[in-house]
């Protein structure tokens, strides 16, 4: 159980289907209201592996953890070397990123560290906003930002002002923690009031030190 090839080691609450649910009421919501919709999708590249631990402790902080002692010893004074055949070993080198994929407490920590950055976007980014009105004349007002299932994140938006936003903050963190996007794996799709395709929007992806797509 503890070395289970999913990513999310059968973590609770973590599941594909809310991500597919999220994406579908908010088609349906768009359809019925008239409101363009933008979607960004995007995939980090060997997101578990390139995991930064500053990212890490940043993301203890945000959840109140001032000090946390077990996660500063899971990553304390880690290093590593290579040996190759005819070649010999390489020095000790200290390990700075990375945890483990496919157990529960790697699988919650990397969440832990993704949901950190989609919370800074929901909080200061408008995401994709409608009206539906109510059989009384009063309105319920709907907002939805992002649905992420650990690397993989749909970031959504009513207006292309909204959709550059979120990506900037995206690629802002990305690069301040040096997490790259896999850049052939993403994807935008947006429409207009009218549901028809709109193919203006252009999304940059940060994939590592001076290179982006």
């Amino acid at each position: 159980e503890a070395w289970s090839t999913g990513q999310t080691a059968e973590a609770k609450g973590v599941s594909m289907l809310d991500t597919s649910v999220a994406i579908e009421n908010v088609r349906a919501l768009a359809t019925l209201t008239s409101t363009p919709r933008i979607r960004m999708f995007s995939d980090k590249r060997s997101a578990f592996n390139y995991i930064n631990h500053e990212a890490v402790m940043d993301a203890a902080k945000c959840y109140g953890w001032e000090q946390c002692d077990m996660m500063q010893d899971m990553h304390k004074d880690i290093q590593y070397r290579i040996r190759m055949s005819g070649v010999g070993v390489t020095d000790y080198s200290k390990q700075t990123k990375g945890v483990v994929q496919g157990s529960r407490i790697g699988s919650q920590i990397y969440a832990m560290t993704e949901n950190m950055i989609t919370m800074w976007i929901a909080k200061t980014t408008p995401g994709f906003q409608c009206s539906i009105p109510r059989r009384d004349g009063s309105k319920i007002r709907v907002q939805v930002h992002t649905q992420t299932h650990m690397d993989d994140t749909a970031d959504m938006a009513s207006t292309e002002e909204g959709a550059e936003a979120m990506a900037d903050k995206r690629y802002k963190a990305a690069r301040h923690y040096h997490h790259p996007f896999a850049g052939e794996k993403g994807m935008v799709l947006a429409t207009d009031a009218y549901g028809n395709a709109n193919m203006s929007m252009r999304i940059e992806a940060w994939e590592g030190t001076n290179k982006s797509s």
